[in-house]
């Protein structure tokens, strides 16, 4: 059975939600991230918080910024891949 997202613990207790494969593409859409942030893909989020990859360099590691703040700040790392996040 398809989920709509999965969900991840990280190690502060906060959860990520990763977007199921059907809704990544309506939600990169719905917040312009390839009008704003070309090389980045969302994946995921936690409220506000955005999580992305890299689209660019074979780069593994997860992204994350404010959506409200795309274009204007830089994204911070979080993790070296997708399972590194739950650390």
């Amino acid at each position: 059975m398809d989920k709509d997202f999965y969900e991840i613990e990280r190690g502060d207790g906060d959860f990520v939600y990763i977007f199921n494969y059907k809704d990544v593409s309506e939600r990169n859409e719905t917040y312009n991230i390839q009008k704003i942030e070309s090389d980045y893909f969302l994946i995921g989020q936690d409220g506000d918080l955005g999580y992305f990859v890299y689209l660019k360099d074979n780069d593994n590691k997860i992204y994350s910024l404010d959506l409200g703040a795309l274009g204007s700040l830089d994204m911070d790392e979080e993790a070296k891949d997708l399972y590194d996040l739950s650390s």
